[in-house]
């Protein structure tokens, strides 16, 4: 849709009659079919091939906390390098502590109960979003517990944010200290299709450290301690760790921990009735994932440096930066000299594949001169809730070659009209959230490579920029 700025109607107004057409297709209109017949303006267009560089943003500003969902799983790919998703995460018991857990209790088995994140389509089956990788290969799972306490608040009152090093904004310790290993599970199977929405992975635990550092010990201290909370609970055991690790090239998948997933602890007492009968009653206790809890990523991308293609992917932190800096020094001062009227600016880039419109979509974003983000302006504009663009398009069905288009005539127009401090444009894997705010976390680990030009002219990217002035 072809984008323009209230404030230009006035100057419109006052020079003479002219009328922009808005197609809903987002293609300027060319042919007026003589309803315009102004001869006091002249329409021109500017095309400005652009160069394209990944940019590998630092791990320590992607933040990975307070998402529904959290990916598990390593993988490898001739386009990306290598990116492995793990988990670290805090549990507390459902309901708090229950009395009927004393010194009499048994505890039968551990376990951790992980669901997978599924959708169901349209045909009724359920399958994995944002699943990247092979689904031959097989998932292990190795789990551990920690000695060092994750803060949910800083001092100021406000949450900790955790980003995918480890790192935090709270300017304390970010290693995990010593772990302990509590149990695993080696050749998970990922199915392509499921029949059900509940598909559960489940981790056996180790029930002889259940029993002595965490039930034992919360017994003790919710003697000493009426009050005993969760706070107390989370002080004795600090949480799990999830390490995971695949065969072949792998696969990286999203599992919905934060409201689903759990550890069950198992326990039974002896009771003695009214009768005098002794039964033996069953119980579970829960543990829920409910305070902090985060995904750690590491990459390595060395492999991946290919010539003519720069990528873009999500959990991995990969964005694809554009310069504009010389297209600013060349046009700022004719745009404004000239009293240009932008009619429409896109920012069309090529893709190495065609993929379907489901599997990605980008959003483009500014950095100014002090390296900070800027959200485009455009984003924002009659409450539609993509109007850049984002998605990969066909060019067409016999020869298809995928390309991706951002409608950006506002921003361009505070560039090069208002003097609006950019000298680049971002590309990355858009976020559900982000419109008019820049995101900084991701939990999708899907890519696109996108071709820079430097071996076919005709796939360059470039900038469009269409305007009328006054003769």
């Amino acid at each position: 849709m072809t984008l323009f700025n209230i404030k230009y109607l006035k100057t419109i107004a006052a020079v003479g009659a002219m009328v922009f057409f808005v197609s809903c297709s987002n293609d300027i209109v060319t042919d007026t079919g003589g309803i315009i017949d102004n001869e006091s303006f002249s329409r021109e267009t500017i095309t400005v091939p652009l160069k394209l560089t990944t940019k590998a943003i630092d791990l320590s500003n992607v933040r990975t906390d307070r998402t529904l969902n959290y990916l598990l799983g390593s993988y490898i790919h001739p386009d990306f390098g290598m990116l492995k998703a793990d988990f670290v995460g805090q549990v507390t018991p459902n309901g708090g502590f229950p009395s009927a857990i004393d010194e009499n209790t048994v505890l039968q088995s551990a376990e951790l109960v992980l669901p997978l994140n599924l959708v169901q389509t349209s045909s009724g089956v359920f399958e994995v979003p944002n699943f990247l990788g092979d689904f031959t290969s097989r998932l292990s799972l190795e789990v551990k517990t920690f000695e060092n306490f994750l803060e949910l608040f800083n001092v100021d009152g406000q949450f900790r944010t955790y980003y995918a090093n480890g790192t935090n904004n709270g300017n304390n310790a970010t290693d995990l200290g010593n772990e302990t290993l509590l149990g695993n599970l080696t050749d998970v199977e990922i199915e392509e299709q499921y029949d059900t929405e509940e598909s559960i992975v489940k981790v056996p635990l180790d029930v002889d450290f259940f029993k002595t550092e965490v039930i034992e010990k919360a017994i003790s201290e919710r003697t000493s301690n009426p009050s005993f909370g969760d706070l107390d609970f989370i002080q004795i055991f600090k949480g799990i760790r999830i390490n995971a690790t695949n065969t072949g090239d792998g696969s990286i998948l999203p599992f919905n921990i934060m409201s689903q997933a759990k550890v069950n602890l198992i326990y039974t007492n002896t009771i003695e009735e009214s009768d005098a009968t002794i039964v033996e009653k069953r119980d579970t206790l829960v543990l829920d994932f409910d305070r902090v809890n985060k995904n750690l990523y590491s990459r390595n991308h060395i492999t991946a440096n290919v010539a003519n293609e720069r990528y873009v992917q999500g959990a991995g932190g990969y964005e694809v930066s554009v310069d504009l800096e010389e297209f600013i020094a060349a046009q700022r001062s004719i745009a404004t000299t000239q009293d240009w009227f932008i009619n429409q600016a896109t920012l069309t880039v090529f893709t190495k594949e065609v993929v379907p419109e489901t599997l990605n979509e980008l959003y483009v974003y500014g950095i100014n001169s002090d390296g900070e983000a800027v959200a485009i302006s455009d984003y924002g504009f009659a409450n539609i809730e993509n109007p850049v663009g984002g998605i990969v398009k066909d060019v067409n069905g016999e020869n298809p070659q995928g390309f991706v288009q951002f409608f950006i005539t506002n921003h361009v127009r505070d560039i090069l009209l208002s003097g609006l401090d950019i000298k680049e444009l971002r590309i990355k894997l858009r976020e559900p959230s982000e419109s008019t705010v820049v995101s900084n976390s991701s939990i999708d680990a899907r890519g696109i490579v996108l071709l820079s030009g430097d071996e076919n002219a005709d796939k360059a990217p470039k900038l469009e920029v269409i305007f009328s002035t006054v003769k």
